[in-house]
């Protein structure tokens, strides 16, 4: 383990806020790794995609690696981490966001569970810096919960914060720069296809920071699950002709849940169209049904798993959800990505 060598790469775009205490939790990482001697050399790498505020004049003031990506350049999170690795040739790369602050205990401990040739990649459990006030963010801080390892080490199914062996990312093929989205669980599927293990440590490895007193609302998080639905349908027309990776994509989509939150959805616009065409023909009866069919969908949620009203109409947000998420796999799937031969070299810009 001792002579392993780590490059941390760190992708950005316009976060001034966090950039500071991003690269500062890095370098504090690194440290304590190599005192540990978990690495023999170790460097950290900003990958900036054009930002137009401080973020490139803060990192400046660190001991690190910048690589500026021109605004001309097709720009991404996928094509960050593409230029990083391009421009690293570390055995172990540690991916981190520009809005996540590493807790520093955490790298040493996601080396140690980087062991056995079989193990691809490592990662921890993320905190979310919410208030928690609104009912999203709220369960999205429950769904963060839910997916802590009830053991010291758990298989997990992609690592989107966290540490891979090169040579796993190569032999899965690297990473598409071209993916608007979902570059990390693409990587992730291939790998595991291979063969490979991605573990999840119970340690805490970091804070995703959001901006500073806001909560999440819930056209940000559809617009989160509209990103990264695009990028899979763009990955899964990647694979087309590998029937083993398309199936994964294809799983992922269209199974059960999703069928029956699409009929919750068929219900919903009936509904609607009720309540219309009650209002457009002022036909009491009609608003009558359409008010007691939504009361008795309500009601039975409430009675069913012992909820608020409030919290029983919230759980009607997988409507949105579904329907963004199978929309957005689809205009992904009709904009299959570039060959990553064509993303330019990144001896264009001098890095």
């Amino acid at each position: 383990m001792s002579s392993l060598t780590l490059t941390v790469i760190v992708i950005a775009r316009n976060e001034e806020r966090t950039i500071g205490a991003c690269l500062q939790s890095c370098i504090d990482a690194v440290a304590r790794a190599r005192e540990a001697g978990l690495v023999s050399a170790a460097e950290v790498v900003l990958v900036d995609s054009a930002s137009t505020d401080r973020t490139t004049a803060i990192a400046a003031g660190f001991p690190i690696r910048t690589l500026s990506l021109p605004p001309s350049w097709p720009l991404s999170a996928a094509a960050g981490r593409f230029i990083g690795l391009r421009m690293s040739s570390s055995d172990v790369v540690l991916f981190v966001d520009g809005d996540y602050v590493m807790d520093p205990d955490w790298l040493s401990t996601g080396l140690r569970a980087l062991h056995g040739p079989s193990i691809a990649g490592v990662c921890g459990v993320d905190r979310e810096s919410l208030p928690g006030r609104s009912r999203i963010s709220r369960y999205t801080l429950d769904l963060v919960e839910r997916s802590i390892p009830q053991t010291e080490v758990a298989e997990t199914e992609a690592i989107a914060v966290g540490l891979y062996r090169r040579t796993w990312i190569e032999r899965a093929g690297g990473i598409q720069p071209f993916l608007r989205g979902a570059e990390d669980r693409d990587l992730a599927i291939r790998v595991r296809a291979l063969g490979g293990r991605l573990l999840k440590t119970r340690a805490a490895m970091g804070t995703h920071h959001w901006a500073p007193g806001a909560d999440l609302t819930l056209v940000e998080y559809l617009r989160s699950v509209a990103g990264w639905s695009f990028g899979e349908g763009q990955a899964a027309r990647r694979a087309s002709q590998e029937p083993t990776i398309r199936n994964v994509y294809l799983a992922r989509y269209f199974h059960l849940r999703h069928l029956l939150q699409l009929e919750l959805a068929l219900l919903l616009v009936a509904w609607g169209s009720l309540l219309l065409a009650s209002l457009a023909t002022a036909s009491l009866w009609l608003a009558g049904v359409g008010l007691a069919s939504a009361s008795i969908l309500v009601l039975g949620s409430v009675i069913r798993r012992r909820e608020s009203a409030l919290d029983a109409l919230f759980r009607l947000h997988v409507v949105p959800y579904v329907a963004v998420r199978v929309c957005s796999f689809f205009l992904g799937w009709l904009r299959p990505p570039r060959p990553t031969e064509e993303y330019p070299a990144p001896s264009s810009f001098g890095a």
